[in-house]
């Protein structure tokens, strides 16, 4: 159904989001449940469930992990996105996974501001070509206003599927997002990926490179109970994984780490009381290759550093849901003398409320959530309360409008609260959809207050666009 968007599953603890390839962008559909993302820096989707960093939740595509080995985390829109359908998104694990969609599809997408997608898919294959550029209002001194380009995305992508054996490939160039107001800037990255995956087993290989310096590189073979990791950061790290599945309950796996013996594990257990679900879930991280070994300029890996350990607790009854996280030794990147370095906090306390209810023309999310850390530091960027509105109206079957406010509150700029806060944001989008039978045709105004805002401080993001999408199915 193209009304439903978030299906809320009532025996387990995920939240499946439909129809992610009738937006123009997973930014328009995730804004939709508050818990999901509310962190962007310009045309990159930066994705946060329930307020941890990026790295420390897991993004899947099909089933195959994609947070960069050196990293740790993963930009959502270096994917094809026209050809992925839904995704599952299940919050005592932190993972968000995206399917590949296999229905036969072809449709072109345009938009202000020089957007441009062109599509195309079925069961054995599909293919995808975007170009999107970003643009913000800016004033100069003499309190002009003028719209100026931020940056950009230029990417392909697909998939291939024969029998059992999938390949999925991506290959795009980004601008870097503005650093600072009025500075252009011409630096950009570059991102590739190749999968390969048969029934449990896959090849994972990820290419990174910074403007014209040397490349990143990882290659990932995951043959269901042994993982054997492979990067060139500065020199060759490698890491095995010996992961030993417990049926029901999760998995506990052994890791060889230059040398160094580690283990990680992740559980959980499910309660049912009448309407009321219960979940206690916990988990380990070990720290990625970047928090370890990087080295430059301005920051530093720490070969001392220890894992993560993840302790939730949540409660659900119907649409509404409580939570706790505590994190121990959580590590963050944090000033120390001339650079940046990768440090253990004692810990992070995450807490919350959240309503996800839909009933008949309207979609209703809201989520509070606090953070705290220890040494009386705070996460930046992070509001308190999100608010997501959604209201459907149906003129017939075929012709369907939907209109969208998004709020969020206030969020500091820095680890402590004396920071700066950025403003509070309200969103309005307006969506129509018109569908005959094989046609269809999306149209989008976003941003219809012509908002100027921040989600990160001196990463403006865009202003009122107006963007088309359609197509046939078949």
């Amino acid at each position: 159904m193209l009304d439903t968007i978030i299906v809320i599953d009532t025996s387990r603890f995920f939240y499946k989001i439909d129809s992610l390839n009738k937006f123009s962008d997973f930014r328009e559909v995730f804004r939709k449940n508050s818990s999901i993302i509310y962190r962007e820096l310009s045309n990159r989707i930066v994705i946060s469930i329930r307020g941890l960093e990026d790295k420390q939740n897991e993004i899947y595509l099909n089933n195959v992990k994609l947070n960069n080995s050196i990293w740790g985390f993963f930009y959502a829109n270096v994917l094809p996105l026209n050809l992925i359908s839904y995704s599952r998104v299940t919050f005592n694990d932190y993972r968000l996974n995206f399917e590949i969609s296999k229905n036969r599809e072809i449709g072109v997408f345009i938009g202000s501001y020089n957007k441009f997608s062109l599509y195309y898919k079925n069961e054995f294959f599909g293919f995808e070509r975007t170009y999107n550029e970003n643009n913000y209002r800016y004033w100069d001194s003499f309190n002009r206003e003028y719209q100026r380009k931020n940056n950009f995305e230029d990417k392909i992508g697909g998939f291939f599927n024969f029998k059992n054996l999938n390949v999925i490939f991506y290959n795009g160039k980004f601008g870097m997002p503005l650093r600072g107001y009025g500075n252009e800037g011409n630096d950009f990255e570059i991102y590739r990926g190749l999968i390969f995956s048969y029934k449990n087993y896959y090849f994972n290989y990820q290419f990174y490179r910074y403007n014209y310096e040397n490349p990143y590189e990882s290659y990932i073979l995951n043959l269901y109970y042994l993982e054997a990791i492979f990067s060139n950061m500065e020199a060759l790290h490698k890491r095995l994984i010996f992961k030993l599945p417990l049926k029901q309950i999760g998995h506990f796996s052994i890791i060889l780490d230059e040398n160094n013996f580690q283990f990680d594990y992740k559980f959980s257990k499910l309660f049912k009381y009448h309407n009321i679900l219960s979940e206690i879930s916990l988990k380990r991280r070990i720290p990625n290759f970047s928090e370890l070994y990087y080295k430059s300029n301005y920051a530093i890996g720490n070969q001392n550093l220890n894992p993560e350990n993840f302790y939730t607790l949540q409660v659900n009854y119907k649409p509404v849901s409580v939570f706790i996280t505590y994190i121990q030794n959580l590590i963050l990147w944090i000033p120390d003398g001339s650079y940046w370095k990768a440090q253990n906090l004692n810990y992070l306390l995450l807490y919350g409320l959240e309503i996800n209810h839909h009933y008949k023309f309207s979609e209703l999310s809201i989520s509070y959530i606090k953070n705290k850390l220890s040494d009386n530091m705070i996460l930046p960027y992070r509001p308190n309360l999100t608010i997501s509105i959604s209201i459907n109206y149906n003129f017939s079957s075929f012709l369907k409008d939907k209109l969208v406010f998004i709020y969020y509150s206030k969020r500091p700029s820095y680890y402590y609260p004396s920071s700066f806060y950025l403003e509070p944001i309200l969103i309005i989008d307006y969506y129509k959809f018109f569908e005959f039978k094989k046609f269809f045709i999306y149209i989008y105004f976003k941003n219809l207050l012509n908002k100027s805002y921040e989600f990160i401080k001196g990463y403006p993001m865009e202003s009122f666009s107006l963007n088309i999408k359609g197509g046939l199915k078949w």
